[in-house]
């Protein structure tokens, strides 16, 4: 039985000798995907799909397709038309490289947000590293992930880049240019659990003697052309760390009182800044 026009339509990404290809108005299923066409979803010839091109040159392309032939281990679909993926918000969100499974909630997260870029670094306190042999690997998955989050999203959050840097001194670097432009200035944010200091004033009650991401997001939302979040491993940044990012004006705040996982920590971010700057 096919997909009736009321359900969702289906979607595949393609890109790899593994997912398939495009040339000109014909793109190419193959491996488990086309499987899936076949044997679960039972798509005909003629049935409406949309497909996700990561591997075209440049930003990935989005089309909506129609089946054309389906066998076992290759399905084929002409474009139709193009899909209009929404512009990445202007946020970059660096993050102190945690545990395998919560990078990849990160980068997940980050997709669905909408978020520009996504920057994993060698903390002092990171727990284990990425090695050279290793790299290639890591960002293949960090790609895969965030296609299938983009899948996941009907198309509507565009692919964000994914890098690492050996440390967060080459993380820094790549902020150096990016200041001011016609549009605004860059905002540089620290997101510091020494910038939650608390202090007891008379009735008792708890205030923050620093500043809060929330304020410092909506007092500078006229005047940002970018945003750059740095958000530290579960330990936090050492000393010399946030030094460094402050020497790079990186302003140090806090999103609270409360302790988060390093994957709570830059979603929440993440979206903040989305909520405030979009």
């Amino acid at each position: 039985m096919g997909v009736t026009a009321e359900s969702r339509t289906p979607r595949f990404i393609i890109g790899s000798v593994d997912s398939g290809t495009r040339s000109g108005v014909v793109c190419t299923i193959l491996g488990e995907q086309a499987r899936h066409i076949n044997n679960v979803l039972r798509l005909d010839i003629g049935t409406t799909i949309e497909i996700l091109d990561v591997g075209s040159p440049g930003l990935p392309g989005a089309f909506r397709c129609t089946l054309v032939d389906v066998r076992k281990r290759e399905a084929v679909a002409e474009i139709d038309s193009e899909l209009e993926i929404p512009a990445a918000l202007p946020i970059n969100v660096m993050v102190g490289l945690a545990k395998p499974k919560a990078c990849d909630e990160i980068v997940e997260k980050c997709v669905e947000l909408g978020i520009s870029s996504v920057s994993f670094f060698n903390a002092d306190r990171s727990q284990g590293s990425i090695k050279p042999k290793q790299l290639k690997e890591r960002l293949q998955r960090f790609e895969r992930v965030s296609a299938a989050a983009m899948k996941q999203s009907g198309f509507q959050s565009p692919l964000p880049r994914v890098n690492y840097h050996p440390d967060l001194v080459g993380a820094l670097r790549s902020t150096l240019t990016k200041d001011s432009s016609d549009k605004g200035h860059a905002l540089k944010i620290l997101l510091s659990t020494a910038s939650c200091n608390c202090e007891q004033v008379a009735d008792n009650t708890t205030i923050s003697s620093r500043n809060l991401l929330k304020q410092l997001l909506f007092e500078n939302s006229l005047k940002t052309a970018e945003c750059y979040l740095i958000i530290g491993p579960e330990g936090g940044l050492s000393d010399s760390e946030e030094n460094a990012a402050r020497s790079h004006g990186f302003q140090a705040v806090s999103l609270g009182a409360k302790i988060l996982r390093v994957e709570t920590a830059a979603a929440a971010a993440a979206a903040l800044a989305a909520a405030v700057l979009s």
